[in-house]
């Protein structure tokens, strides 16, 4: 059967999707929290936002709805790691800011996936990564080309 023949690339996409999570995050934390994570610290720093990101601009730039970004939001907070600041002038705005202990958490993971991204490198080898990254690109290149003539059509 022709589709079957597909069915070890898809497999295989799902199972690096999987380990992705698993092997970069640490236990419990959802991929989209952490780059959420990453967002805040991004527009607070980098755009010179002291008070923090609004949480409507955050829904904005990564592209989730208000409950969705509030529920990630709530489990950043439970962790102590981002708190909310309602606006003094306009008490409908908040604003999202990372905590000391949120910039610590962030700086530990993206060290943590550094470090396993040159233990991998190393094992796997520098020119076979470097083929393999830029197959992969080429790849993702292909299938978003696919995915936008439609689902389902052959």
């Amino acid at each position: 059967m022709e589709k079957d023949k597909d069915m070890p690339l898809i497999h295989l996409l799902f199972e690096l999707k999987r380990m992705g999570h698993s092997m970069l995050l640490p236990e419990g934390v959802h991929p989209g929290a952490f780059f959420l994570l990453k967002t805040i610290d991004k527009r607070t720093r980098g755009e010179n936002n002291p008070q923090g990101v609004r949480v409507s601009a955050l829904c904005q730039s990564m592209g989730c709805s208000m409950p969705g970004a509030s529920q990630m939001i709530s489990n950043l907070e439970k962790r102590g790691w981002v708190e909310r600041i309602s606006d003094q002038e306009d008490r409908r705005v908040v604003y999202v800011s990372m905590t000391a202990a949120g910039t610590e958490f962030l700086r530990a993971a993206q060290d943590h996936i550094v470090r396993f991204s040159r233990r991998l490198e190393k094992a796997y080898g520098v020119e076979e990564t470097k083929t393999l990254t830029e197959q992969l690109q080429r790849f993702i290149q292909i299938a978003e080309i696919e995915m936008a003539k439609g689902r389902g059509g052959a």
